[in-house]
């Protein structure tokens, strides 16, 4: 079986880390020869060097560029798909025509779960344009689908799968406390892009209010983005030793190591990568409740649920848990167990080529 894989880029984001992780999964099965087109030539994740599949660029000049179509054509000749899947919307509309036009299988994918959808807005149109012709869409959530109204017997849910190889040689917790200048025994963090969809401001006023009724913890935030200026301007001199902003990391896992709880705060999820790496690690988690994250966090057993919006009720469960070191850790234990079953990568790989074995068959 042959799979051409089309997105935007490889660089640091949610979709992009799953897209390495399945082609990871996809590296240790013979039955699977599949090559990547990227429209960008940025690549975030060293591992995605080692990746065993051929790999394209096509590059655009500008956002609504005509030419890639012709350019994917091209590619599509010379590698000879049985099926192609798209990674995100935009990908779908420059794709989708020269999948029809050379009888290619073509499978989309939705990878988030927005509360709403503004009609004849860029996703509510690019979903109207590509999902009716697509053979096959797949989400990694049920609420992914839900929210853009799939149903039938071509909307197929796929949950993220997490490689536990990330996490075989973590840097040591003391050597990432020193660099890092952590002189405090607790610590919270948060790993997301400051973007409109994350709600990083109500992290940083939980993380205040924290802070204020103790001296025992600090926040951490990792990711950057637009918003990110904007939250440091809620921290006043007071705290801003104990609520840092770290930017953008490579070695996330070995910071997440060193955290007592993970966080997220945000407006819509799939399935959540940074609660997937807060869990490998064993770390009890506090997200905000909505999207695909319930299908992941467990409430009262891997963590908890809070109302959106609420830092307040962040800020509650926050210090609950510093307060009950033994019930942290048998949820983070939790945590940990359930992602090892349900969220592995060989069953995502697995459950892919299984879907993609589906749809070449009808």
């Amino acid at each position: 079986m042959r799979i051409l894989f089309v997105a935007d880029t490889l660089g640091s984001g949610g979709k992009e880390r799953q897209l390495v992780e399945l082609l990871k999964g996809l590296d240790h099965r013979d039955d699977v020869e599949y090559a990547l087109c990227l429209l960008s030539e940025t690549v975030h994740y060293p591992d995605a060097e080692t990746l065993r599949g051929k790999r394209y660029f096509v590059r655009r000049r500008f956002r609504y560029d005509p030419g890639v179509p012709a350019r994917l054509f091209s590619i599509f000749r010379e590698f000879r798909p049985d099926l192609v899947q798209s990674w995100e919307l935009m990908c779908s509309v420059y794709t989708l025509p020269v999948a029809k036009l050379l009888g290619v299988k073509f499978v989309s994918m939705i990878r988030n779960a927005p509360a709403r959808i503004p009609p004849f807005g860029d996703v509510w149109v690019r979903s109207k344009l590509t999902f009716p012709w697509s053979d096959m869409i797949l989400a990694n959530s049920n609420a992914g689908l839900a929210a853009y109204g799939v149903s039938g017997t071509r909307g197929l849910v796929i949950h993220n799968g997490f490689d536990f190889g990330r996490i075989g040689s973590l840097e040591d917790p003391e050597t990432v406390r020193k660099r890092l200048d952590i002189r405090t025994p607790k610590v919270v963090g948060m790993v997301g892009k400051f973007h409109p969809k994350k709600d990083n401001v109500t992290f940083i006023q939980a993380a205040l209010s924290v802070c204020a009724a103790r001296k025992d913890v600090t926040f951490i935030a990792i990711g950057d983005g637009m918003k990110l200026e904007q939250c440091r301007q809620l921290v006043g001199p007071d705290f801003s030793d104990r609520i840092r902003f770290l930017g953008k990391q490579r070695n996330i896992e070995s910071i997440v190591n060193v955290f007592d709880i993970g966080v997220l705060a945000s407006y819509t999820e799939g399935i959540s990568n940074s609660i997937m790496e807060y869990m490998a690690i064993g770390k009890p988690v506090v997200a905000t409740d909505g999207g695909g994250t319930r299908e992941l966090v467990l409430e009262n057993s891997t963590g908890f649920l809070v109302r959106q919006e609420d830092p307040e009720d962040l800020a509650t469960k926050i210090g609950f848990l510093l307060d009950q070191p033994e019930r942290a850790a048998a949820m983070g234990k939790a945590g940990l167990d359930r992602l090892r079953t349900e969220f592995n990568l060989e069953k995502m790989a697995s459950n892919f080529v299984a879907a993609y074995r589906k749809c070449l068959s009808t």
